[in-house]
């Protein structure tokens, strides 16, 4: 929407009051909700005390506001208590702010951003995901990644069961990876900086996101998340200047940035630069897919088609003639451009246009770690490898280096094809 004047008040208030227009109401008064960080700069004057809404406000998001005013109201009244009946000491209400303060201060932040995130996700819906017809089913399917299993089993109570682990093992995944589940693993590592007795998923990913980094000098990143959120926050004003976030913020942000400010080991990992955050955005749904995989296979199968965001084949079709996959065409959402035929190998398409902060699209979910910008140099880039993991990275890494670069990698590893769109209709092709 164009701002605050775009929104339809009438049909607004219907809908939360879940009346038609039919029936009657007197609007006596309105005041504009405005979505603001706030933090009072003392929580006590004297004999005056100050918690919850008055000592602190942001975006209601996922309960943390509550739970910071319940956590004030606990601090305070246990203090005020023993200062009343005279075992507190003189100084014991000293405390209240002092331990309130900055521990609000570090959750409004982590709060806000999180909002500000989910609010930029939100608004590059289109608004033809509620049309009917085509042109909605083509939106709705663009907005998130497909999940699919093609599973040819003689026991089909059995391959149900295999569906549902499937599903189970997926669920468990996003519990370690995703930024949008605030007690997921990563939410923790970056909200507190450091991750004590990891789940081995978390560690044998992390490490797969470093080598990869390493391989493609740096263009595959893990830590760019503080440029993600940088313009979240920057593009959610609707006085957001469309050349982007000022210089020094951004230099601020690429400040956190960098794969060697990681340390893994199976006891523990941790963020070694201040405010730095992961995302494993393009390497996760690749991990995802290979793990169901591995575990079909190890079921006993040997006929399967693995979508999980990206795709994994194990073995040909049942006729024994290859699978054939479409690629994702960037320029028409909800289409397919070329089909690639696969046998035993995954395929990954990553593209700028599948999120883009500002309407021109020159602000992607890409980001050149070296730069903080989202370069432009493809369409799409797709990925062809024997696991969903190293396709789905490659994708991501190939969609920011020249396609030389891109040529020499693929050389020097096995059974790999990088697909790079360069414009309409041509295509460069590196190989096999």
């Amino acid at each position: 929407m164009a701002g605050r004047a775009a929104i339809d008040r009438d049909a607004s208030i219907r809908t939360i009051l879940g009346v038609g227009d039919d029936f009657n109401y007197e609007v006596i008064s309105k005041e504009d909700w405005i979505g603001r960080r706030l933090v009072a700069d003392k929580f006590r004057d004297r004999r005056i005390f100050i918690c919850g809404d008055s000592a602190h406000l942001w975006v209601p998001y996922a309960g943390f506001g509550m739970n910071a005013g319940i956590a004030d109201a606990m601090n305070l009244t246990w203090l005020l208590a023993a200062t009343v009946n005279g075992w507190g000491g003189a100084h014991l209400l000293d405390a209240y702010e002092a331990e309130r303060l900055p521990i609000t201060e570090q959750v409004s932040h982590f709060a806000m951003n999180h909002a500000l995130s989910a609010i930029a996700h939100r608004r590059a819906v289109p608004e033809a995901v509620e049309h009917d017809g085509a042109e909605g089913e083509a939106a709705r399917a663009a907005l998130g990644a497909q999940v699919s299993l093609e599973i040819h089993h003689s026991d089909s109570a059995r391959a149900e069961r295999l569906v549902r682990q499937s599903l189970a093992e997926v669920r468990r995944l996003e519990g370690l990876f995703s930024l949008y589940q605030p007690h997921s693993a990563i939410c923790t590592l970056n909200r507190t900086g450091a991750l004590a007795a990891p789940d081995p998923d978390m560690v044998a990913l992390l490490r797969a996101a470093l080598a990869f980094s390493k391989l493609t000098g740096g263009a595959f990143d893990p830590t760019v998340q503080p440029l993600w959120q940088l313009h979240a926050a920057h593009f959610s004003s609707p006085s957001a200047d469309p050349d982007g976030p000022p210089a020094d913020r951004l230099a601020a942000a690429l400040a956190k940035v960098g794969h060697d400010g990681v340390l893994v080991s199976a006891d523990r990992i941790a963020l070694v630069r201040p405010g730095a955050g992961l995302t494993l955005n393009g390497i996760a749904q690749g991990y995802a897919t290979d793990r169901v995989a591995d575990m079909l296979r190890g079921a006993g199968l040997s006929t399967t088609l693995v979508d999980m965001g990206e795709v994994r084949a194990l073995g040909a079709r049942p006729d024994g003639t290859p699978w054939q996959v479409g690629l994702a065409d960037a320029d028409q959402p909800g289409r397919l451009g070329a089909t690639v035929a696969i046998v035993d190998r995954a395929v990954a398409t990553t593209a700028g246009a599948g999120f883009r902060f500002d309407r021109a699209g020159r602000f992607t979910h890409l980001f050149d770690p070296r730069t903080g910008r989202s370069p432009a140099r493809y369409h799409s880039v797709s990925v062809i490898a024997p696991t969903a993991t190293e396709a789905d990275a490659l994708s991501t890494a190939f969609s920011l280096l020249p396609p030389e670069s891109v040529g020499a990698l693929v050389a020097a590893r096995q059974n790999l094809q990088a697909r790079l769109v360069v414009g309409q209709g041509e295509t460069l092709v590196y190989g096999a």
